[in-house]
């Protein structure tokens, strides 16, 4: 009986464990994007923290620096966030919304000038 105990706790830790890896969001973590934009193909990383059940907020790197970025909706495995670039004409919106499958991301962009579509793998 002594034997039971001990087994039985580390079983149930175990299970917990386990549980508590399976809840994670299947959207936080960092990502390579390769990004099929009209002038090249820019591969930024895109990182993702949940900071508390359902509250996401993360950054964007690439060659012209890191930015954050502060409110990303996730609903399941789609996922969506605004981003604001700077550019010499001025603040331009854009909208990043995708979808997650395991350790492969698919999207669009949403520009002005339309939709640029991307893919990430989980690094």
């Amino acid at each position: 009986m002594q034997y039971l105990k001990p087994s039985l706790l580390a079983t149930l830790l175990s299970l917990i464990f386990a549980m508590s890896l399976q809840a994670a969001a299947p959207i936080s973590g960092e990502w390579l994007l390769a990004v099929d934009a009209p002038r090249g193909k820019p591969t930024p990383t895109l990182t993702i923290t949940e900071n508390a059940p359902g509250e996401f907020s993360g950054s964007l790197s690439g060659p012209k620096g890191t930015f954050a970025i502060d409110a990303i909706k996730v609903h399941g495995n789609s996922f969506s966030f605004p981003f604001q670039i700077k550019t010499a004409f001025g603040t331009v919106e854009l909208q990043y919304a995708g979808q997650i499958d395991e350790d492969a991301m698919t999207g669009a962009i949403a520009t002005p000038r339309g939709d640029t579509p991307f893919t990430g793998q989980r690094q």
